[in-house]
């Protein structure tokens, strides 16, 4: 017959040692840096779960930041003048805390599809694209012609620092969109999202859901 205080013993036992594997797992290495010379973009495709930080105005420059030991898998690939950025970690964990930053003189679109946040700032843009159909939140600063936005996750845009002339929304999520328009808003909700905006714009609103089109 077994001991009562051994058994008990050996579940905190294995209990830790599933713990520091985990943490083992887990862990990504010390922060490190990596400069990367890639091709010229002016647009973006955050498909993972990289952060992003744009800064639009000057000189290309590309920047990762992450753990030593996942750095190498984060992917930075441009074709057709669009940064595509994905995280190829093999063993599928890992990776929490990775941040791409990049200034470039121009930004035509951004596209997310992940959970990876995105900010832009300094935008100077005739037209300007974004769409996003994860859970990932995007921040917009600068002035824009016209902008077409697109939320159809659970993600929220702030857009308020962005001035357009003109303004498409499409909100077909649960996400929030705000935006600033001048001229004319064309706003539509499919789903239980809000689309908040600044301004006075002549404003064209579709609401199918139990979402809102609203001045904020």
């Amino acid at each position: 017959m077994s001991s009562p205080r051994r058994s008990v013993l050996l579940v905190p036992i294995a209990v830790g040692a599933v713990l520091l594997t985990g943490c083992a797992l887990s862990d990504d290495g010390p922060m490190t840096s990596q400069n990367r010379d890639v091709a010229g973009f002016t647009r973006i495709d955050n498909q993972d779960s990289v952060d992003v930080r744009l800064h639009v105005g000057g000189p290309q420059r590309l920047q990762v930041r992450a753990g030593r030991k996942v750095i190498d898998d984060v992917r930075t690939d441009v074709r057709d003048g669009t940064l595509h950025l994905t995280f190829d970690h093999d063993s599928g964990i890992g990776g929490s805390n990775v941040v791409v930053e990049a200034t470039v003189p121009k930004l035509t679109g951004i596209e997310a599809s992940g959970s990876g946040d995105v900010d832009a700032d300094g935008i100077d843009a005739d037209a300007l694209q974004v769409r996003s159909d994860g859970s990932a939140d995007i921040s917009l600063d600068g002035k824009a012609g016209r902008l077409a936005l697109a939320l159809d996750g659970s993600g929220d845009a702030n857009a308020t620092a962005l001035t357009a002339r003109d303004a498409n929304v499409a909100v077909g999520g649960s996400g929030d969109a705000r935006v600033r328009a001048e001229s004319r808003l064309d706003a539509k909700v499919d789903g239980s999202g809000t689309i908040h905006y600044h301004g006075h714009p002549a404003v064209t609103k579709r609401v199918d859901g139990s979402g809102e089109v609203k001045p904020d």
